[in-house]
């Protein structure tokens, strides 16, 4: 189920129609995988849709290929399946990544901390523009869905690739990591994250 949250311009309180909405719906039926789509990422809003339930979080304009992705996906967690994948009892075929900003599978060192200071090593598995999957060394309750935390890595672009620091919420915690938002990315950081996307997916690393 896709549930669209009418965001006002970022100078104005955020809306929270469509949530309520999504907690009605939630509260009739558990089981049913809600889609959370806005114009533009509120951390309010975020933390409210993963309060109530929300399966994912899409940033408009959301082309007919994003509906497709997200809904296998809602899919294949219904169904108890890898949420990424093909699995041998079938119903989930894997296929090539066609939504507008592609995710890029990456083996690169990041590290975590929240905002009391505690720390965390990490690897990300991979990168897209609005967000990464990042796969922790610690136990599972520690970083859980809401949790804020500041990422900091260095991408391996150019001779003398420049660190960089993203503050992001984990949004979901899968089998095999955890799918961290984020929140503060400027339009420099945004086209960086873009442009290293695109070179991995056409050269995997």
């Amino acid at each position: 189920m896709f549930i669209d949250i009418r965001t006002p311009p970022l100078d104005e309180t955020p809306t929270l129609e469509g949530l309520e909405l999504l907690k009605e719906v939630k509260s009739r039926d558990a089981t049913i995988e809600a889609v959370v789509v806005a114009t533009h990422t509120s951390l309010e809003i975020l933390r409210k849709a993963l309060k109530e339930g929300a399966f994912e979080y899409l940033l408009k304009p959301v082309f007919r290929r994003d509906l497709d992705g997200v809904a296998r996906r809602a899919l294949a967690r219904k169904r108890g399946q890898r949420v990424d994948g093909e699995t041998p009892s079938g119903g989930v075929t894997r296929k090539d990544d066609r939504r507008r900003s592609p995710r890029a599978a990456v083996a690169w060192n990041v590290a975590l901390e929240n905002d009391l200071g505690a720390q965390w090593a990490g690897e990300m598995m991979s990168l897209g523009p609005f967000g990464v999957k990042v796969k922790v060394e610690t136990e599972e309750s520690s970083l859980s869905e809401g949790s804020i935390v500041r990422l900091q890595f260095s991408p391996p672009d150019g001779k003398f690739p420049t660190p960089m620091s993203v503050k992001g919420m984990v949004w979901r915690v899968d089998p095999d990591g955890l799918v961290i938002v984020f929140l503060d990315l400027n339009a420099h950081a945004f086209l960086r994250m873009k442009s290293l996307v695109k070179t991995f997916v056409q050269e995997p690393a």
